[in-house]
């Protein structure tokens, strides 16, 4: 009983105890979250003072907006007010002026009815007076037909007639006088503005040659250039179609060609040749391409210094191009690029002395009148007629294709566009020194014997040589055979006997060249 009794004191003082911990501990943590309360309530209560705050400051940026808007409004409305002030008394002066003007127009007006009022009474008055003047001027004139027996029209015939008889040799006189002196002013202008033109424009002349001296490093170089059995000069000739001239002159190999492009090309290559110092078929060949690529560069960049020179903009490339190749192309020994550059400055000055204004149109018409030249070996058509298609193909404007076209006179002129070109072409061309017929007859023989020669089957190339005095034919040798050559021969010195003037003889030299190319791997 005793232990029962313990048992249950321990057990209550237990529940004691364990309630007390669990009260202790649930105090602990109401404190906490009392704490916590009264830490957010003063939060709450500091964001409460912030709003606030902001309340109160947005209260009076609000005033002060308001404020300055009032401010702004009255500011806009009394500026209105001004102009609008300013616009009432312009306004009224206006309104005076007009005023003012409608008094001067009314009282212009009634002096003007006034006046025609009077200009009416007078209009009548001379009226009447013309009247009676007609009336006895016909009184007159009945007198005076019936005193003389002549009709009005027969005394005025009569009169006319004997007037115009005397008179006549005067008048013949003063018509021949007056004209004579028109041409003689003509004239004199005439030679004043091209003697002007020609002073003012001071030209250089540098004739073309057909040969052209390279110079070599010693005369051992001679020999490589001829090559085994002479390989390396025959490779070289037919290559270039020009004809190398190695004599006793010492350092120096001549090229001599009438083609001045191939000329050129054998001289570069020929010069890359010597630089290198290796000779040899393979080597020419390399030479004369690259020789042919540096001739096309030259050939732009003469075209477009042409265009600088004269303050033109650039044209097309290609037509930059065939402008350029007129450098390399002569007529009667004069450069036909540096002529048309010649007649285009010529053209402009005259055409500013006579007071032509599109000056533009003058220079190029006159720097491309010759532009067919360039192509006409390589199309059929005069150089007039080539000239005109590429400009129209170029889309140039009509009164300079009408003026390229009529420079010739193939067309009739009708502008003074044409005459411009026309005039400057011919001065340019017949000034003293400019042009040599003798040598153009020269080069039209030369092309007259590779002309021939092209025209038979199975020929390659054709070259003329040694001043015309030999044409060196190639033939492909796959079409013409060794019997065909020796007749082939026979049949273009036959031709050329029948169909060219010319001194001396010229020999026909047909080379058939059979090459075998192999690769060892």
């Amino acid at each position: 009983m005793e232990i029962f009794l313990y048992l249950l004191i321990g057990i209550f003082l237990g529940f004691v105890i364990g309630f007390s911990i669990v009260r202790s501990k649930n105090i602990k943590k109401e404190e906490e979250i009392a704490k916590k309360i009264l830490e957010q309530e003063k939060e709450l209560s500091s964001l409460e003072i912030k709003l606030k705050q902001k309340k109160d400051e947005a209260e009076i940026a609000e005033k002060e907006i308001l404020v300055s808007a009032k401010e702004k409004a009255q500011k806009i409305i009394d500026e209105a007010k001004i102009e609008i002030d300013e616009e009432k008394k312009n306004l009224q002066k206006r309104s005076e002026r007009i005023e003012k003007d409608e008094e001067r127009i009314e009282a212009e007006n009634r002096k003007i009815l006034s006046e025609r009022e009077n200009i009416e009474i007078l209009k009548e008055s001379v009226e009447k007076e013309r009247n009676e003047v007609l009336k006895r001027s016909e009184k007159v004139l009945a007198e005076l037909e019936r005193v003389s027996g002549l009709t009005k029209e027969s005394a005025k015939e009569e009169i006319l007639k004997k007037v115009e008889e005397e008179e006549r040799d005067v008048i013949a006189q003063k018509i021949s006088f007056i004209q004579s002196e028109i041409k003689e002013r003509e004239k004199a202008i005439v030679q004043e503005v091209i003697g002007t033109s020609i002073q003012r424009y001071a030209p250089t002349f540098v004739s073309d040659t057909t040969t052209v001296a390279v110079p070599l490093g010693d005369d051992e170089m001679k020999g490589r250039i001829i090559g085994k059995e002479g390989r390396n000069i025959k490779v070289f000739e037919e290559a270039t179609g020009t004809n190398i001239l190695i004599d006793d002159t010492p350092g120096n190999v001549v090229i001599s060609c009438f083609e001045p492009v191939r000329r050129e090309i054998a001289k570069f290559a020929l010069e890359i040749l010597i630089k290198d110092g290796r000779i040899q078929p393979s080597k020419i060949e390399e030479a004369v391409a690259s020789a042919k690529n540096e001739i096309a560069k030259i050939i732009k960049d003469k075209g477009e210094e042409a265009l600088n020179q004269l303050g033109l903009s650039m044209m097309d490339p290609k037509l930059v191009r065939l402008l350029g190749r007129l450098y390399y192309r002569t007529s009667y020994g004069q450069n036909v690029l540096a002529h048309s550059v010649e007649t285009a400055e010529i053209g402009q000055l005259i055409a500013r002395e006579i007071g032509y204004k599109n000056i533009e149109y003058v220079k190029l018409a006159c720097l491309l009148h010759d532009i067919g030249k360039s192509v006409d070996r390589e199309l059929e058509g005069t150089h007039v007629e080539i000239g005109v298609s590429v400009l129209q193909k170029h889309k140039f404007p009509e009164e300079v294709i009408h003026a390229v076209h009529a420079h010739h006179e193939d067309i009739k002129p009708e502008n003074i566009l044409d005459f411009l070109v026309i005039t400057a072409d011919a001065i340019s061309s017949s000034r003293p020194g400019a042009r040599r017929d003798s040598f153009e007859n020269y080069i039209k023989r030369l092309e007259g014997l590779e002309n021939i020669a092209k025209n038979y089957p199975g020929v390659d190339k054709a070259y003329a040589i040694s001043a015309g005095r030999e044409i060196r034919i190639f033939v492909r040798p796959e079409e013409v055979d060794d019997s065909g050559a020796i007749i082939m021969a026979s049949e273009i010195a036959k031709e050329i006997e029948k169909n060219l003037t010319y001194p001396g003889q010229i020999k026909v030299n047909i080379i058939r060249d059979v090459r075998a190319v192999e690769y060892a791997r």
